[in-house]
């Protein structure tokens, strides 16, 4: 199958015995025509550039910034050659509210629109054959501002369409069917590896992605609170070598890494690896370690005098939380102590978190949705991994969970 080519708008790349075929774009009196060189025995997906856009402006290869209130991209199609386009959306900083605009030769019109999938990862496909007669597409990703990756590909037939989309795991039976089908990027909620690279990319990305926010006296701030909270229910000491589970890109670890003899930083995400160790480079008692997601089995056993997780367990499921509360007892010398929260579903916020997640179409709920834990939920696991002195207590809307390994 033909790939896009990273370096050359329209450039269209086969296997390694296969030559570069070259796509130019042309401009003639106003219009733009397509000159192509044996495109018909290779070409499968190509990159479509945009003729015209506003509200938009370029922060790298796909990554975008929407500057105004309107933003958009215009596209000429060629249903002749390519009769399908993809549009796709992803490392958005927010949800999008995407909309697609035909122009069937008398320019633009809501009247003449479709409001696709609110998402923040989503592939929409066009199928030009069954939208009529269609000069130009204008994709408008949101009407706010944001930031997102995006990019417009065409396909000369719908194996490669089908192929492209397979790819990302998503159902591809409904392609075809309609003028505009369109499905959300839906990773299984287990897959924590790749959900989490593929929203942390950038530093920013990393941020949001972690905490919700960019600002770094924000970020500074919430650590601060995170620290003081570690002090009053477990206590940090100088001699204690103190792990966080999902540190994300380091921001607990920043405050605590002078407080302590050895600051562990654990991420499913290499990306998230990858920012502690640029942002705390600084520091010579900190290891930023990779996991499988599952457990700590890179940590050795009976190593640690704290262990951590704050904000983390609304994006795991039950297994996954009671795993790690196990491998913290495991990775805790004697007489270790552990901390976790989540998001309380007795309280007042927890509840309207529940519910606003409970009003989402199922196939329309992101694969990281946060989940509420209960107040006996946590203590259950802490009980069955043979914790003791086990406490908890309530914190906003969030229940704080921590105990002791017996000397």
């Amino acid at each position: 199958m033909a790939k896009i080519s990273g370096g050359k708008a329209g450039g269209l790349t086969r296997s390694k015995e296969s030559r570069y075929h070259q796509l130019r774009v042309q401009r003639s009196s106003g219009e733009s025509r397509y000159d192509i060189k044996a495109w018909q025995r290779v070409a499968v997906l190509i990159r479509l550039p945009a003729f015209q856009r506003r509200g938009v402006s370029r922060t790298g290869f796909h990554s975008w910034r929407a500057t105004g209130d309107d933003p958009y991209f215009v596209f000429y199609t060629f249903s002749s050659l390519f009769p399908y386009v993809i549009f796709q959306i992803w490392e958005t900083d927010r949800t999008l509210t995407p909309q697609l605009f035909p122009d069937r030769g008398h320019g633009f019109s809501s009247s003449d629109s479709f409001s696709l999938f609110q998402a923040k990862d989503a592939i929409y496909v066009v199928s030009l054959k069954l939208l009529g007669e269609v000069r130009r597409l204008r994709f408008d990703p949101s009407s706010y501002q944001c930031e997102f990756n995006f990019r417009a590909l065409a396909s000369s037939n719908l194996t490669s369409v089908k192929s492209f989309i397979g790819r990302r795991q998503v159902r591809t039976d409904e392609i075809g069917r309609e003028p505009v089908w369109q499905t959300t990027i839906q990773l299984s909620r287990h897959n924590y590896k790749d959900q989490w690279n593929s929203i942390s990319s950038s530093d920013n990305h990393a941020k949001i992605a972690a905490t919700g926010i960019a600002d770094e006296a924000a970020i500074a701030s919430a650590a601060r609170a995170a620290v003081a909270m570690l002090q009053q229910h477990v206590g940090i000491g100088a001699n204690d070598v103190v792990l966080e589970i999902g540190a994300g890109f380091g921001r607990i670890g920043e405050a605590l890494a002078p407080l302590c003899r050895e600051w562990i930083g654990t991420d499913v995400s290499e990306n998230m690896v990858e920012h502690i160790k640029r942002r705390l480079a600084r520091f010579a008692n900190v290891r930023a370690v990779a996991t499988n997601g599952f457990d700590l089995s890179q940590v050795s056993s009976a190593s640690v005098d704290v262990v951590y997780c704050t904000v983390v367990f609304p994006h795991l499921d039950e297994w996954e939380r009671y795993s790690y509360i196990a491998e913290g007892f495991r990775v805790l010398r004697p007489g270790g102590r552990m901390l976790v929260d989540g998001v309380n579903l007795d309280s007042d916020g927890g509840w309207k978190i529940f519910e606003e997640i409970r009003a989402l179409r199922p196939e329309g709920r992101q694969a990281s949705v946060s989940k509420t834990s209960t107040p006996q939920e946590l203590k259950v696991y802490f009980r069955r991994a043979n914790f003791i002195n086990i406490q908890q207590v309530p914190r906003d809307d969030m229940i704080v969970t921590f105990g002791m390994k017996p000397s």
